[in-house]
């Protein structure tokens, strides 16, 4: 349920609609999520396991894109239309 509601919130991230707030969302849901993560692999006894290595790395990874656009640096590149080729 909470990957669910990380990766819609991502999209709407990636739309534009309300930029800082989704940011904090994901932010919290990655960071959330890496916490769970961590505590099945305390549970199993295994932190080096290919399930919690791949979940972790996975939900760092988004809390990382979350904390550059709070950042503001993920606006730095424009958005390039559809259909349209980037200019280098």
């Amino acid at each position: 349920m909470m990957r669910t509601l990380d990766r819609a919130a991502g999209v709407l991230l990636l739309l534009g609609a309300a930029g800082h707030t989704l940011a904090w969302i994901c932010l919290g849901g990655s960071l959330a999520w890496a916490g769970v993560v961590v505590g099945f692999g305390l549970i199993i006894g295994q932190l080096i396991d290919p399930r919690v290595d791949m979940h972790l790395v996975a939900s760092l990874a988004l809390a990382g894109f979350s904390v550059r656009t709070l950042l503001g640096r993920a606006s730095q590149d424009g958005a390039v239309p559809v259909g349209q080729p980037a200019s280098p």
